[in-house]
């Protein structure tokens, strides 16, 4: 999907050599997130088809207020360390398996830049979810960036040099 934004970066070339743009990594932390802030924005101003008027614009509830699932222990601040604990050890498990020998070096090198920008996503999001636990805006932010790193790691695993 293009998003129009100026900052994309050119999409890598698959193991086949076709460029697969819905699985380029992307350059800056809003992209790596998803445009998580750019949905929000949209949900808030689209109208709903059937009537005139805006859909209702719910600003979310802060995390400790949230319900938790049926099941579910400890407070919604261990629910979400304990979400990034199992991010963090898939990434260390995904870091494990790629084989950075094996993939053309131009894609290598795009993969790092992309992974530094996510890395800084969640450098910068764990300190927005220090700071403001409570605030589920960041938290997504946080797990987002996360799992957009997982996602970069499994596209790196079954990336390969071109013949």
């Amino acid at each position: 999907e293009h998003t129009g934004n100026s900052n994309a970066v050119p999409p890598l070339p698959s193991a086949s050599g076709s460029a697969t743009p819905d699985k380029a990594p992307k350059r800056s932390v809003e992209i790596a997130l998803n445009n998580k802030s750019d949905e929000a924005v949209s949900r808030s101003t689209k109208t709903d088809r059937n009537k005139t008027r805006p859909v209702a614009n719910k600003t979310p509830k802060p995390v400790s207020e949230q319900p938790r699932a049926v099941g579910n222990k400890g407070t919604p601040q261990q629910l979400v360390r304990e979400a990034e604990q199992k991010y963090q050890a898939a990434i260390v498990l995904l870091g494990r398996d790629v084989n950075r020998s094996q993939i053309d070096p131009i894609a290598l090198a795009q993969f790092e830049r992309t992974l530094t920008a996510i890395d800084q996503a969640i450098a910068d999001t764990r300190r927005a979810v220090r700071a403001s636990p409570d605030d589920p805006v960041a938290v997504q932010y946080m797990l987002s960036a996360y799992a957009k790193k997982v996602e970069v790691l499994e596209e790196m695993t079954t990336a390969r040099r071109t013949p």
